[in-house]
């Protein structure tokens, strides 16, 4: 390996590491209770050396939520391939949102508060990756749908962007369900995981071919 190479994995280790320190404190004090100089402390450095990685915090929260849009992905993509059918595609991908939730909160809340807007005049690298790979989850539902339109069990007359979008927003929505009406379902003797079953199987069914709802009655 060259000194060149080295000296590149070096960096590269050190970027990681300052990833490292500032999603801890991020996640235990909040985004906006952390600054760039408290950042530098963690790490070692002053901060001028850390901004030889990181233009600014903004930039550094998105290499944060480029980790977790990476995890996000491959669960999409490991539960898109076990499955056979177009609408078992739709079914698995259903499965990796829940899943990524379940397993990753702490980078579903970040993600979440990345596309609220408040970062909108972001220019990072990692920033427009995040963009990028944030619609290949889409791009992978879309395909599905059409794959499911030309196998039979999705049925035709839909427009697949479409739909992967409505599917997308309408998961997010019943995951992410506002206090009030969790509170409104329990007082109907309704946990918001049920909320989230029924909700998911009616999205499914909304999309299905009427042969494969009958399948599943």
């Amino acid at each position: 390996m060259s000194i060149k190479e080295l000296k590149e994995r070096e960096k590269e280790q050190r970027r990681e590491y300052i990833i490292d320190a500032a999603e801890k404190q991020f996640l235990s004090r909040g985004y906006d209770n952390v600054s760039m100089n408290e950042v530098a402390e963690a790490v070692g450095m002053n901060k001028a050396t850390l901004y030889l990685y990181f233009e600014n915090k903004d930039a550094l929260y998105f290499a944060i939520v480029l980790r977790g849009v990476r995890i996000m992905n491959a669960l999409f993509q490991e539960k898109i391939d076990g499955a056979t059918t177009g609408i078992g595609k739709i079914n698995a991908s259903g499965a990796a949102f829940l899943e990524f939730k379940d397993r990753y909160p702490h980078y579903d809340r970040l993600f979440r508060m990345a596309g609220s807007g408040r970062f909108d005049a972001t220019t990072s690298a990692d920033a427009a990756e995040v963009a990028r790979r944030s619609g290949e989850s889409l791009v992978m539902m879309a395909r599905a749908i059409a794959d499911g339109m030309a196998d039979g069990t999705i049925r035709q007359g839909l427009d697949p962007r479409t739909v992967a979008i409505y599917l997308a927003v309408a998961s997010e929505a019943v995951v992410n369900l506002p206090a009030n009406f969790v509170s409104a379902l329990e007082g109907q003797g309704i946990s918001h995981q049920k909320f989230i079953e029924d909700s998911m199987e009616l999205m499914t069914y909304s999309i299905a071919t009427q042969q494969q709802t009958k399948k599943s009655d």
